[in-house]
């Protein structure tokens, strides 16, 4: 006969493992666009600047056969060029190759994809995939939902790509922009790891007081 606390113990385990594993192939992850390209300096390809608040932000999740981004922009006091504020017009960085496909908020557009050959920007970082927005149409506040599909695309693999991602803001103004040339490229930070649901949270504490339990019994 097992023991009513070996059940609960053997439970909790199997329980435990099961999230760790859902976890561990279900990454997330959550960037900030604070640092960008600073076009009033002598050399706009190189210095950057960071700023004290987040222009942008990017949540990428693993999700079946790849991955899903959903890029934020910020309502924020960025200088634009005009009343009507900052557009975010491209997104840009490195996983497997794959296809991309708009889901919901802004659309994506023509020429959006992998770039097999490359494609070089500032600081010389080399990029592979080129997301392209509806220019103009990508304003404070609004978001989109892009999905990434293709063998080899993961969460992980972005995060651990050696380039940074990078994002194309126009429309700017002030020192940074002009008639003649609104873009600013920002570059996001460390990434953030999402925290664990609650339900996977209280399973893993569980099965941690089940063998806590089991050793002292030992004992």
């Amino acid at each position: 006969m097992i023991h009513p606390f070996k059940k609960l113990l053997t439970a909790a385990s199997l329980l435990v493992v099961g999230a760790v594993t859902h976890t561990a192939h279900a990454a997330a992850y959550t960037y900030e666009f604070k640092t960008f390209f600073d076009t009033s300096t002598t050399d706009n390809l190189v210095d950057t600047k960071t700023l004290n608040y987040s222009v942008a932000s990017l949540q990428i999740s693993d999700t079946a056969g790849g991955v899903v981004l959903t890029l934020t922009q910020n309502v924020n006091p960025f200088p634009a060029l005009t009343s009507a504020g900052t557009f975010i017009e491209a997104l840009w960085l490195n996983t497997a190759a794959g296809t991309a496909a708009g889901q919901s908020g802004v659309a994506l557009t023509s020429p959006s994809g992998y770039v097999a050959a490359g494609f070089s920007q500032d600081a010389g970082y080399n990029y592979k995939w080129n997301l392209d927005f509806q220019s103009n149409a990508f304003a404070e506040g609004q978001s989109a939902v892009v999905q990434l599909t293709g063998a080899g695309i993961t969460a992980d693999s972005i995060v651990a790509a050696k380039a940074p991602i990078m994002l194309d803001l126009a429309n700017v103004g002030g020192v940074y922009g002009s008639a003649a040339n609104s873009h600013v490229h920002f570059v996001v930070g460390k990434a953030v790891a999402a925290v664990p649901e609650p339900v996977t949270a209280m399973l893993m504490s569980l099965g941690v007081f089940a063998m806590v339990g089991l050793k002292r019994r030992r004992h």
